[in-house]
């Protein structure tokens, strides 16, 4: 990162640009030289004040969240300042707006995007730029870098993954490496050394030299510093047979920005893309989610279809409450599925299944799989790589009815409950068997009873007569198992 300051200089507000504010350094306003910031107008006091930068050493050079300090101190005419956050108000009352007043020899601390107003046609703004250089962990670092960056305020940071808050990746080959997709995704530019030493050779250059960033900072073009493309990249895998190889690396400050309000509905395969893959998707604005095949709901076209429509449905809702905060999504559709490893598991029936529940259903499933999240961000394109119907070009909807429908059994009614006997009908049950019994075995001579029940009392007594195991069942035998000698 570095300080700029950026504005009118020339008094006639018509040719604004920027001048590199370095650390540990004074700057005086004036409108001529030998001031340091010249501003060409009679409005300005040849006294007008100056800014001062704090320290930045080499020790703050990898610390991409250091910055240098800046307090101005005011002339004799005294100065304005407006806070970032009330820039609004300024630009709406250029007249009424008061401000900050600070009169002579008064001072105050400034912070990004702060306005300094030596008269009310002539602001200056304090920008606080994004130029910090990450690369990798086994990266070349030359001994004079380091010490260069310090004096200039350039961050730079060597890393296993690239770090937050940079915004160059340095590199001097660029394959297909998730470092190389995440800075494309952020987009990043990608360069080369010979960038950095370009820059730092200017930024060292004498103050008042022609050519001096602190005269007036012209930025390089990333674009004439661009690695060459390693082979895994060139392939038509990556990038397709028709893509411009020369603007691959360029920062599209589209990419960040390509899949908001999209929903991707992974399909882990064991093939290990996901994880990557959906890292990078969410780098670019997507919400994904992940399932797997081996799920009851696989075996079903219709328990896959509910599963499916729901993921759908939740898709769509995202997809509308995105679209009503960004001016980015030009896409309709909210879901798409992306499958691990589409090559290996191409001729299974879960696969064919979930084609043709996805094309019934009219969602996006490129036959690609998960590598189409490389292919979108290498290629700043959506909807020609991930919008796709699950069919190849030459294929027909039809192919896809090569694994048999199975639907889920249907529900049996369940059997009706056994009816309860009521006391009559089981009593009339049991009178017709002891009547049959009583054909097939006339009785035999009545035993006396141990103990008679009294002459007029008569004694009912119901009992249950079971079926004869034989022709030789004995109605006697069965009345004294009951307990009853005679009848």
């Amino acid at each position: 990162m570095v300080w700029l300051i950026e504005g009118c200089f020339d008094g006639d507000g018509t040719k604004p640009f920027s001048k590199l504010i370095k650390p540990n350094a004074k700057y005086i306003f004036g409108r001529k030289e030998p001031a340091d910031i010249v501003i060409k107008s009679k409005l300005i006091s040849q006294e007008g004040g100056y800014l001062k930068t704090g320290a930045f050493n080499i020790n703050d050079v990898a610390d991409v969240h250091s910055r240098p300090s800046v307090e101005i101190t005011a002339g004799k005419k005294g100065v304005k300042i407006v806070p970032a956050k009330e820039v609004h108000k300024w630009e709406a009352n250029l007249d009424g707006y008061v401000g900050i007043l600070i009169n002579a020899g008064g001072r105050r601390s400034l912070e990004d995007g702060d306005l300094i107003i030596f008269a009310s046609k002539l602001p200056l703004s304090l920008r606080w730029a994004p130029f910090a250089f990450s690369i990798p962990r086994d990266g070349k670092i030359e001994p004079e870098w380091v010490p260069m960056c310090a004096a200039t305020g350039i961050h730079l940071a060597a890393g296993k993954n690239i770090l937050p808050g940079c915004n160059f990746y340095m590199i001097e080959k660029a394959g297909l490496t998730l470092n190389v997709l995440t800075a494309l995704a952020t987009a990043m530019s990608i360069v080369t050394s010979s960038f950095l030493q370009k820059f730092l050779g200017t930024a060292s250059l004498p103050r008042l030299d022609e050519e001096s960033l602190e005269r007036e900072f012209n930025e390089l073009d990333p674009y004439d510093f661009q690695p060459p493309l390693g082979d895994d990249l060139i392939q038509p895998d990556a990038l397709g047979d028709d893509a411009d190889h020369s603007t691959v690396l360029v920062a599209d400050h589209r990419r960040p920005h390509l899949l908001q309000g999209v929903s991707l509905l992974f399909v882990r395969t064991g093939t290990g893309e996901t994880p990557h893959q959906s890292l990078l998707a969410e780098r670019v604005g997507a919400k994904t989610s992940v399932i797997e095949p081996d799920t009851p709901d696989f075996t079903s076209d219709r328990a896959l279809t509910r599963l499916i429509s729901d993921y759908a449905q939740t898709a769509q809702t995202h997809l509308e409450a995105v679209k009503s905060q960004s001016t980015w999504i030009t896409h309709e559709s909210g879901l798409v599925i992306l499958v691990e490893g589409t090559a290996a598991v191409g001729g299974t029936e879960w696969f064919l299944r979930l084609r043709r529940v996805a094309l019934s259903l009219r969602i996006a499933m490129p036959l690609d799989g998960a590598t189409c999240v490389t292919r979108t961000i290498l290629r700043s394109s959506v909807k020609q790589i991930l919008f796709r119907p699950p069919l190849d070009p030459l294929e027909s909807a039809s192919q896809l009815e090569s694994v048999p429908r199975t639907d889920e059994p249907a529900t049996q009614a369940p059997a009706p409950e056994p009816q309860l006997e009521t006391e009559a009908e089981s009593e009339s049950v049991e009178v017709a068997k002891a009547s049959q019994t009583l054909a097939k075995n006339p009785p035999l001579e009545p035993l006396q009873s141990e103990a008679l029940a009294p002459a007029n009392t008569t004694k009912r007594v119901r009992i249950a007569v079971p079926e004869p195991a034989s022709e030789s069942f004995s109605l006697t035998h069965g009345l004294r198992s009951c307990g009853i000698n005679s009848l």
